[in-house]
């Protein structure tokens, strides 16, 4: 990869490793991590959200948790990737390769695209970075 490396890229998921109770172990750095500024895709927000709204439905999280992990998001510097440079043809050769979905696959372009150490839960996704010689924790 060419150029300087970019500010992290956290995927929606990395929200549950905010909370203090439930830090996975593949980040017990985050509060480092989130001195900011984290490069995130424009449907990062959406997908936090709704990945939130998950957790507090299935009981995994409850609302108050969700509400604290809220406040701290909001308070988080972000950096916003517009997707100027990510092309068409780039996401399905990825999509291909890998066998991810979109909202996957958005990470992995951007993560390769930018230069990012890429922050993520998702094994499917840790592999593809690896794969891909993207640079993870």
């Amino acid at each position: 990869m060419v150029g300087a490396a970019s500010a992290p890229l956290l995927t929606s998921a990395i929200t549950s490793a905010i909370d203090e109770s439930r830090h996975d172990q593949h980040f017990p750095q985050i509060g480092r991590i989130l001195a900011g500024p984290l490069l995130v895709p424009q449907s990062w927000f959406a997908e936090a959200a709704t990945y939130l709204y998950s957790l507090e439905n299935a009981r995994d999280l409850s609302e108050i948790g969700a509400q604290k992990i809220s406040n701290i998001l909001s308070a988080l510097n972000f950096e916003v990737d517009d997707g100027v440079g990510a092309t068409l043809p780039r996401y399905r050769e990825l999509a291909k390769k890998h066998k991810l979905p979109a909202n996957l696959i958005i990470y992995l372009e951007l993560a390769k695209r930018r230069n990012a150490t890429l922050y993520t839960t998702n094994i499917s996704l840790r592999k593809a970075a690896d794969r891909e010689g993207i640079t993870r924790p």
